[in-house]
C-alpha cells in the first residue's frame, strides 16, 4: 500500500510517480517506514529527461522543459514568445508559379515587420525570394507516402504515380509545418503563406508583444480534418463550432511548434510527420484528408491564451480575373486564385458557350 505524506512532494510527471510509487512514503501513522532515497529521485529525474531529447536530420531541440503530455493537457501554456521580425514561406510547386511573383511582392509591400521570404521547392522557381530545397526536409514524397500506409512500399508508388494523386497536396503541409524547425537561420515568427494568396493592403501579423494575429473564416466544419485531428492528439477538436483557421497563410512560431511536435511523438513514438501521415485515414486519401492550418490553429487555441482573432477581408477568385481587372479586387485585404477556380470559370464559359450556340 502507498501512503501520501506532507512530507514529500510527488513529482507532476507520471513516469517519475510510478518509479515513486515503488517505495512506501512516510506519513503521521507511519513514521516507522523509511523515507525513500532522494538520491534516486534526482537520477531518475535526470535520466528522464535526458531520453526526451528529440534529433530528426538537420534540426534537434531539447523537450527537457516541457510538462508530459496528460499534464499538458489539463492547463493552458504560457509560451516564451520572441519578438523578433517576421520571415514568410511560402512552399511551392511549378503550378502554382503564375501566381507565385505576385504572393512574393504583395506580403513584401503590405506585410508589418516582414523580414526575409523564402520559397521552399524542388528547383528555384523565383529571383526575388530565397530558394529552399525541399531535400533539406527529413521526409520526401515517397516517404511520406509510405507513412500514409504504413510502410507499403508497392501501395505508396502507385500512389505517388497515380493521376490527380494528393500526395503533393499532403506533402506541402509537412513542408510548412517543418518550416520553421528546418530552415536555417530563420525567424521564430514565421508567416506560411500559400502561393496563390496576394496581399493588396497593409496587413499585421501579430501583436507588439509577439501574439499572433489569425484571421478566422466561417467554414463549416469539414469531418475528416477534424477525425484526423483526434486520431493524431486526442483532445484535439475544433474550439468554436462556426470559425475555421483555414485562411490561406498563418502564423507559425517555434515555440509552439515545438510543443504540438513533441505532443504527437510523446503520444505516438515515432516522428511527428510520420504519426501526421499514419493517422491519415486510407479512404479519405483520395480527397482532402487533413489540414495543416486546422490542426496548427485550434491547437494553440486549446493550449493558450495567446491567440487574437479577426476577420480579413478576402476572396477566392481566379487569376485570370485578377490579371484582367486587378484594380477591382483592391477593396480586399487579399485575394487567393486557385486553380479549381480557373477551372470552374472556364467550365463555365465552356457553359455558356454551348448555350448560346444552342439557342442561335
Amino acid at each position: 500500500m502507498i501512503f501520501l505524506c506532507d512530507r514529500y512532494f510527488i513529482l507532476k510527471n507520471l513516469r517519475l510517480a510510478i518509479y515513486i510509487g515503488m517505495f512506501c512514503i512516510p506519513c503521521k501513522n507511519h513514521s516507522n517506514v523509511p523515507p525513500p532515497p532522494i538520491e534516486l529521485f534526482a537520477q531518475y529525474t535526470q535520466r528522464l529527461h535526458h531520453s526526451m531529447e528529440y534529433t530528426n536530420k538537420d534540426h534537434r531541440y531539447d523537450t527537457q522543459s516541457r510538462s508530459n503530455t496528460s499534464h499538458a493537457i489539463l492547463q493552458k501554456k504560457r509560451y516564451k514568445l520572441v519578438k523578433e521580425s517576421i520571415d514568410v514561406v511560402i512552399a511551392c510547386h511549378p503550378k502554382d508559379m503564375r501566381t507565385l511573383d505576385l504572393a512574393i511582392h504583395g506580403i513584401k509591400t503590405y506585410g508589418q515587420n516582414v523580414r526575409h521570404v523564402y520559397v521552399v521547392s524542388q528547383h528555384p522557381l523565383t529571383t526575388r525570394a530565397t530558394w529552399i530545397p525541399e531535400e533539406k526536409y527529413p521526409f520526401t514524397k515517397q516517404m511520406v507516402a509510405e507513412a500514409i500506409f504504413n510502410g507499403d512500399t508497392l501501395r505508396a508508388k502507385e500512389f505517388v504515380e497515380a493521376p490527380g494523386s494528393r500526395i503533393g497536396w499532403i506533402y506541402q503541409q509537412l513542408l510548412k509545418l517543418y518550416a520553421p524547425l528546418v530552415i536555417p537561420n530563420i525567424s521564430s515568427n514565421v508567416l506560411i503563406l500559400d502561393a496563390d494568396t496576394i496581399f493588396l493592403r497593409p496587413t499585421s501579423f501579430m501583436t507588439d508583444a509577439a501574439e499572433p494575429l489569425f484571421n478566422q473564416t466561417n467554414k463549416l466544419l469539414y469531418a475528416p480534418y477534424f477525425s484526423h485531428a483526434k486520431r493524431l492528439i486526442p483532445w484535439l477538436t475544433r474550439v468554436f463550432p462556426q470559425t475555421s483557421g483555414i485562411a490561406h497563410h498563418m502564423l507559425f512560431q517555434r515555440e509552439i511548434i515545438k510543443d504540438f511536435m513533441f505532443i504527437i511523438e510523446d503520444l505516438h513514438h515515432k516522428p511527428a510527420w510520420m504519426a501526421i501521415c499514419a493517422c491519415i485515414d486510407k479512404n479519405d486519401v483520395p480527397y482532402s484528408c487533413m489540414s495543416e492550418y486546422e490542426l496548427y490553429f485550434n491547437f494553440v487555441l486549446h493550449k493558450s491564451n495567446i491567440a487574437h482573432l479577426r476577420t480579413l477581408k478576402n476572396q477566392n477568385i481566379s487569376f485570370s480575373q485578377y490579371i484582367k481587372a486587378p484594380h477591382l479586387f483592391q477593396k480586399y485585404d487579399y485575394v487567393s486564385c486557385h486553380a479549381w477556380q480557373d477551372k470552374r470559370s472556364h467550365d463555365n464559359n465552356e457553359l455558356w458557350n454551348s448555350n448560346q450556340s444552342s439557342e442561335d
